[in-house]
């Protein structure tokens, strides 16, 4: 991967890039509706950055920049991929 001053990247804020995003700051791909911890997920089953490239309608650059940040900051990723997948309960009924 190219590491100088202009070129995109995990951190560059330009496309490709990873930012937060939302109230909960879930790492993204910038210039897509696709979070880090969704390109995780879907390597892990795919194993494949080409087919899940195409899966989610990526470049596979793109992948590699999500998987490279994931490589970075597991545990924020999977904190995102947590809050994200975990069930949503009925608030319980008021008793009288």
């Amino acid at each position: 991967m190219d590491h100088t001053p202009h070129s995109a990247g995990v951190c560059s804020g330009e496309p490709p890039a990873v930012a937060p995003r939302g109230p909960h700051g879930v790492a993204w791909l910038v210039g897509t509706p696709v979070s880090v911890w969704q390109v995780v997920e879907g390597f892990e089953r795919q194993g494949s950055i080409a087919a899940l490239a195409a899966a989610l309608d990526l470049s596979e650059h793109q992948v590699r920049v999500a998987l490279e940040y994931f490589e970075r900051r597991p545990r924020e990723i999977e904190r995102d991929r947590h809050r994200a997948l975990r069930p949503v309960t009925a608030p319980r009924a008021a008793r009288s």
